[in-house]
């Protein structure tokens, strides 16, 4: 089976298909922004394990799938931090994976890539839903194997 272009890159550019982050977690997405503005731009793959965020679970899921399935994609370590901000649970963030790999493959993700991605948060629950069970379950878009 071909795989179709995924058009779930741009309905994550939309207000209409996207939720907002809660007061807490736009504030873990701005904690992010400052480390990475202020150069402290580590490596997921090589810094997480040494840094107090070590223990996260989200995290530790978005590292083992880099690192178990040899994907050709890494992210700095505040990006890792505000890709948790925006997709909040397993789910989410294996497809926030996804969706970073169709647009970014062989690339280092920063904050920049991810705020140019979902400018307006991540996907609101109903569009969620729609791109798991029509998109990725059947494996119609590239990298779905991953989730």
């Amino acid at each position: 089976m071909e795989k179709e272009l995924n058009p779930f890159l741009e309905r994550a550019k939309s207000q209409q298909y996207t939720i907002s982050m809660d007061k807490s977690l736009a504030e873990l997405f701005l904690t992010a922004v400052f480390l990475e503005k202020n150069k402290d731009v580590k490596s997921l793959k090589k810094d997480l394990d040494t840094s107090e965020l070590g223990s996260n679970f989200l995290l530790q899921i978005l590292k083992k799938r880099i690192v178990a399935l040899d994907l050709p994609i890494e992210f700095t370590l505040p990006a890792a931090i505000a890709a948790i901000s925006l997709a909040s649970n397993p789910g989410k963030i294996v497809t926030l994976l996804i969706d970073c790999l169709t647009a970014y493959e062989g690339e280092t993700i920063t904050i920049n890539k991810l705020t140019e991605m979902y400018p307006f948060g991540f996907y609101n629950e109903e569009t969620f839903i729609d791109y798991i069970d029509n998109y990725l379950k059947p494996r119609k878009v590239a990298w779905s194997e991953v989730y």
